[in-house]
């Protein structure tokens, strides 16, 4: 799952969202001082992935746009966020531009003392709104080109994730189902204890 999902799926505290969502970028490893709650996220991060990653509908989805391709999984992730921004209501009571307004707010204000990389990637991320822009194709697809500019020379030769928008486009409609059979089967697996907030798989 992408940076939506992965603050979605965390209980409802900004330092666990932070931590869930900067998973990647901080390597999975806290600094001295962090918020326990982050380390968490980071723990809960790692679940969500590994849920994902091995589940055969998120499979069935990645083949539909091809058989072979080191990034088709990155391209899903991403996909899955679009189709999340699309069915918000489903899934909360909560408009979506209300909540990542108040998820903005919360983690411009949480972020000090957090590494500088993490905070300059979430300065851009509130500048940009981006996370707004998933509702929409033109936003999914300028999500993919800012990816793929992060891309090595090396494999942007073999592979782009901006190369795979036809075969989603071709295939939208199945891969829409797809992540509504997913993803309450994902929220159902997910799990963390409220009082502890730690992080562990249901039965």
């Amino acid at each position: 799952m992408n940076w939506l999902a992965h603050i979605f799926l965390s209980p409802p505290s900004i330092h666990f969202q932070l931590g869930n969502l900067l998973a990647d970028m901080t390597k999975g490893r806290a600094w001295a001082g962090a918020p326990s709650e982050f380390v968490r996220g980071t723990a809960l991060h790692r679940q969500i992935d590994r849920l994902t990653d091995s589940d055969p509908i998120f499979k069935r989805s990645s083949r539909r746009i091809g058989e072979q391709g080191f990034l088709r999984g990155i391209v899903i992730d991403l996909v899955y966020d679009h189709f999340l921004s699309k069915n918000w209501r489903r899934y909360s009571d909560v408009a979506l531009d209300v909540y990542l307004k108040r998820f903005y707010e919360e983690a411009l204000e949480s972020i000090e003392g957090y590494p500088s990389n993490a905070q300059r990637f979430i300065y851009s991320l509130v500048r940009s709104r981006r996370l707004n822009s998933y509702s929409e194709i033109a936003g999914i697809e300028a999500a993919m080109l800012q990816m793929d500019g992060r891309l090595s020379e090396r494999l942007k030769r073999k592979e782009t994730t901006v190369r795979y928008l036809p075969e989603v486009l071709g295939e939208y409609e199945s891969l829409e189902t797809d992540f509504l059979e997913f993803f309450p089967l994902l929220r159902s697996r997910v799990c963390f204890d409220q009082s502890t907030l730690e992080p562990f798989e249901s039965n």
